[in-house]
């Protein structure tokens, strides 16, 4: 029997474990692979890289060696969905098998102008600051001196990676896609119109109820929405496969 997959790119800092609510939400039509980012959770012993090129390059095995007669989904959370893109590119440089949609949730266009803050070179303070800007809810957490020194080189690293990115290819990515925002997020229609130029079909944007990190601070009524999506996309296969 053929399978549908999710594949999941967290976040900045994140880990794999940030999908595990959404496997047992989707389990029963679709299977959610959660991707380990290298110097990220149980890969936290190997080397994290600097660049979106490079995260990209590792994760490539993964899908060079996947089944192709299994059609699969690819889905990007903020410093994820910058990793996803470049992912497609490499997918089309190579004639592998593109998803057959693409998910970037909570993410600017490489286009659009994210910021000017230097991450790479921040102190352990300053990035303590910028994490605490995106998700306060995770403060007493931060306040720990040995997570904190854990976390900083990871940080500053894809804080870094997320903001200097840009793509190399001019092609266009042929895969559909949708951009998901939260409704509370400084906004500008231009920087979500900006997505359009990466793509060769009509670009989808949805907008989910709260801030940066919407998916994940409310998390049964954002999963049950996109659970309801992802059912919309993979009903074709659904179909086919059972």
């Amino acid at each position: 029997m053929n399978h549908i997959w999710l594949y999941a790119v967290p976040y900045a800092v994140g880990t794999a474990n940030i999908y595990h609510p959404l496997e047992r939400r989707v389990h029963n039509f679709v299977n959610v692979k959660p991707v380990e980012l290298s110097g990220h959770g149980r890969r936290c012993d190997e080397q994290s890289y600097v660049t979106i090129q490079e995260m990209a390059l590792d994760l490539l095995p993964q899908f060079q060696g996947k089944n192709k007669n299994e059609p699969y989904f690819l889905f990007g959370y903020s410093m994820g969905a910058l990793v996803c893109l470049e992912l497609c590119y490499l997918f089309q440089e190579l004639n592998l098998q593109l998803p057959e949609h693409l998910f970037l949730f909570a993410c600017d266009s490489p286009a659009a102008k994210r910021t000017d803050k230097d991450y790479a070179n921040m102190s352990i303070g300053e990035i303590m600051e910028e994490l605490l800007l995106m998700n306060d809810a995770n403060a007493e957490l931060l306040q720990n001196k040995d997570i904190m020194e854990f976390i900083y080189p990871i940080a500053k690293a894809d804080f870094a990676a997320a903001t200097a990115y840009m793509p190399k290819s001019a092609v266009k990515i042929s895969c559909p896609a949708t951009i998901v925002r939260g409704s509370d997020e400084e906004l500008l229609d231009e920087r979500i119109d900006a997505w359009q130029q990466y793509f060769s079909k009509e670009i989808d944007c949805e907008f989910f109820e709260g801030g940066h990190f919407f998916f994940f601070q409310n998390e049964s009524l954002s999963h049950e929405r996109f659970s309801l999506m992802l059912k919309k996309y993979t009903a074709y296969f659904q179909e086919c496969v059972y």
